[in-house]
């Protein structure tokens, strides 16, 4: 649109320094569980990010709200992320959700965190739920970098991050897609392990 021609035109994606996040996570995934007081059992899914409501917590917890009896049973879902200022009003609105909807056993806001990477090193999943095209989403490339699986919006940059082999692309307007994933997920390890061997060659 600006005139200049496509040949000259080359896309630059963001990297990490995968080395750096790996140094970044020092803490054994069964010591940070133990800390959360989860189970060595529980099945941990992480979303990571500020809390906005184009983020997608709510994605997140209408998915919570549909997994099949058993895996509710297990799922723990951590929220690690504050409130910018102004969202105080969209943070309460998330816990008068899981409130209601009975997923207080299942869900913890953990407020912002220093220790991003040892969370992701301690999680069975970790969520991207944003419900608007992320710009990029250094978060997922982060979690990738750790070898973690990614459950990611396809809306915006996860699309061009992740492959069918990397990690897993869904629609946020769908949130019972997301639980069905979820549950499959819990029910294959060897799946995740898989994908998050992939997912730490391709970041």
């Amino acid at each position: 649109r600006a005139g200049v021609a496509a040949r000259r035109v080359h896309r630059v994606y963001d990297g990490v320094d995968v080395a750096a996040i790996d140094g970044g996570a020092v803490r054994a995934p069964l010591a940070v569980r133990l800390e959360l007081g989860l189970a060595a059992d529980d099945f941990v899914v992480l979303l990571p990010g500020h809390l906005k409501p184009w983020k997608g917590q709510r994605v997140a917890l209408q998915a919570a709200q549909r997994v099949p009896p058993d895996l509710r049973h297990r799922l723990r879902l951590l929220f690690a992320g504050a409130a910018p200022r102004g969202g105080s009003s969209y943070a309460l609105g998330l816990e008068e959700q899981i409130k209601a909807a009975g997923l207080g056993a299942n869900v913890r806001l953990l407020g912002a965190r220093s220790d991003v990477f040892d969370l992701m090193r301690a999680s069975d999943i970790v969520l991207h739920t944003s419900t608007r095209p992320e710009p990029f989403g250094l978060v997922v490339l982060e979690a990738m970098s750790l070898g973690r699986p990614v459950v990611a919006s396809y809306l915006g940059g996860p699309t061009e991050i992740l492959t069918d082999r990397s990690g897993i692309l869904f629609d946020p307007g769908q949130p019972q897609t997301l639980a069905f994933l979820l549950n499959e997920l819990s029910r294959h390890p060897d799946l995740r392990e898989i994908l998050g061997k992939n997912a730490r060659e391709r970041a």
